[in-house]
């Protein structure tokens, strides 16, 4: 531990206000206690530290006027207006499954190395977070958070398909999600009918000849992600919102079937 002494604390509202000795005047916001965040604090006797009855040895939160009145044995009496931030509270659990929905889920630090996906990151702050042994992520900071949660995969083959999701975070709310790193080893793969080449936007399939034909796209679960049917012999498939592999089937009047896997970047 720290050796700081607490001394006389207080509940208000989502609010547990403690005078700490040298540690001057200490708020958490303990709306989820199970969670409990640093909130607000003063030092009211920054020349001492550590251990020790020194500095602030009473707090008095409720004042009609929010305002908390503290007690400082060395520098008197202390009137501080505080101004409680928004508070971000999440767990997130990772795991890496294999097979898809219904496989296996785990998680250990060794399997993340090997398949690389030891961490997450924010899309826009940038920020980096790294899960504990059992792939845990907790988030509990003040400040509200509106922002992607990308877990990026650095290995292939065998192919992972990792997930990323949008968060909105604050005061109110503890969200607590999972996210999975699918793993898989082979798709069946038959006789490949379109040529390929890619765009910004899509992909370019190009077949032999003219038919009517029917078309899925489908993630590497076997989720359908589109489908359609066509004549002509071109076709221009838009990328779906996710970068990763998929697989596209198609069948023709005579049942023909021919399945191959396109990647987007």
């Amino acid at each position: 531990g720290t050796g700081l002494i607490p001394h006389n604390a207080h509940v208000d509202g989502d609010h547990l206000v403690t005078s700490y000795y040298t540690f001057g005047c200490h708020v958490l916001d303990v709306e989820f206690p199970e969670l409990p965040v640093l909130a607000a604090y003063y030092d009211t006797s920054p020349q001492y530290s550590g251990t020790g009855y020194n500095g602030a040895w009473g707090a008095y939160p409720y004042l009609p006027s929010g305002r908390i009145l503290v007690s400082d044995i060395e520098t008197g009496l202390w009137v501080l207006d505080p101004e409680y931030p928004s508070v971000s509270r999440a767990e997130i659990q990772l795991l890496i499954r294999f097979g898809g929905v219904g496989g296996t889920a785990m998680f250990d630090t060794t399997t993340a190395m090997m398949y690389g996906v030891e961490y997450v990151y924010w899309h826009n702050q940038g920020d980096t977070l790294w899960p504990d042994a059992t792939g845990k992520i907790t988030i509990a900071q003040t400040g509200s958070i509106q922002d992607s949660l990308v877990w990026p995969s650095t290995v292939s083959p065998p192919y992972i398909y990792t997930e990323s999701r949008s968060y909105s975070l604050g005061s109110g709310s503890f969200v607590r999600d999972t996210l999975y790193a699918d793993v898989y080893f082979s798709v069946p793969e038959a006789e490949a009918l379109w040529t390929v080449s890619q765009s910004d936007r899509g992909w370019m399939l190009t077949a032999p000849a003219d038919a009517d034909r029917n078309w899925t796209l489908l993630g590497m679960d076997g989720r359908s992600i589109s489908s359609g049917t066509l004549r002509d012999r071109y076709m221009d498939l838009p990328y779906p919102s996710a970068s990763g592999l998929y697989v596209l089937e198609t069948t023709d009047a005579q049942g023909r079937r021919w399945t191959q896997k396109l990647l987007k970047p």
